[in-house]
Order: structure tokens, then sequence, then C-alpha cells
């Protein structure tokens, strides 16, 4: 008899042990924040075979091979969509043409980002579609055939082109010359003969 309440006893801790391990190994979080350790310099977005080219020189960035001055704020936001990416699952390991279809990731449906310095590849990104939630995307990371599903509007930030990513700069008037206008009077040549004398 008291055998058996020793084995009874064993064999309830050995599943309360148990349980405690599948609890804390099933609470644990999947999602990943992979952080790139560099900075790009470069960032190239293929989409529809169109290419945007994005290239730093001298602190400031710039558009394609002329040069062009771009928006250093939405670039600023490109290069944080790519250095940081949050992995939240892995969806799919298969590279069949309906697996590629279902997620967005055959070719003509999807964007292609390649974050560079100088010379190396520091990370590049094949992005699907949106998720049921549009602040999700399925995208496949660095040449895998993995998809994974990303938090943020990944897809929403890459859906770009040259003119919006171009720096605007604000056409102001000749100092002075709608003074008269803004003041809510017609300038002096247009009043009534003697009025500007008044």
């Amino acid at each position: 008899m008291k055998n058996r309440k020793t084995i009874l006893l064993t064999a309830i801790a050995v599943l309360a042990v148990i349980y405690a391990l599948q609890t804390v190994l099933s609470s644990r979080s999947p999602v990943k924040l992979l952080k790139l350790k560099e900075k790009p310099d470069v960032i190239l977005i293929e989409k529809e075979g169109r290419q945007i080219k994005l290239a730093m020189e001298g602190g400031l960035w710039y558009l394609g091979d002329n040069k062009q001055a771009a928006d250093d704020k939405k670039a600023a936001e490109l290069v944080d969509a790519v250095t940081s990416i949050k992995v939240l699952a892995s969806v799919s390991h298969s590279s069949s043409e309906a697996e590629l279809n279902r997620y967005g990731l055959a070719d003509g449906q999807t964007i292609r980002v390649t974050a560079n310095k100088g010379e190396k590849t520091l990370r590049s990104i094949v992005i699907g579609k949106d998720a049921s939630s549009a602040s999700q995307t399925f995208i496949q990371l660095d040449g895998s055939s993995e998809t994974v599903l990303a938090g943020g509007s990944i897809r929403s930030a890459f859906t770009v082109d040259e003119e919006s990513l171009k720096l605007k700069v604000e056409e102001n008037a000749p100092n002075g010359a709608n003074a008269d206008v803004s003041a809510g009077q017609a300038p002096a040549e247009e009043q009534p003969n003697g009025a500007a004398n008044l």
C-alpha cells in the first residue's frame, strides 16, 4: 500500500513538471525582431520591371544615376523599414507556384528590395501581399524560400515612385511682392488716383 502511494506521488510530481515545462514553452513568443547591425547607403526597389535607386552621398540621399535630390525624411523611413523587421510567424516553406500565388510572391506581384552597404548586400526582401490585417505582410528574406508573416505595413512602405521620393522645394514669392495683397489692400498703383497718398 505504501509503495503504491509512493509511485502515485512520484507520477503526480513528474506530470506536474511536464505540465510546467509545456506551459513555459508554449508561452514563449515566436516573434523575432531582425535588426541589421549596419545601415545601408543604397536601397534598390524593383516593381513591374522598373527600378528605383536611392543612394547616400555626403550624408544626403539622391535618386538615380543622375543624382536628383531625394527627400531625406522619406529615405530614412525606408531605411528603418528595411533594417528592422518583425517576423511574427513562419507560414510556408514551399516554393510551388500555387503557394507563391497564395501569398502574392509570384513574379509580377512582388516588390523586391535590396539594401546595400558599399558593394555588400545587407538584406534582400521579396514583398508579397498584405495579410488580412493591413499591418501585416507576407515576405521572403535573403533568398530563402521560407515565407514569413511580418509585422508592419511593409508593402505600403515600399509602394513608392521616384516622384514621391523627390525633394520638394517650395517656391516663395519675392520678399514684399504680396505685402499689400496680404494686408487686404490692392497694390498702390492699382488704387484710385491719390489714394496711396491719403
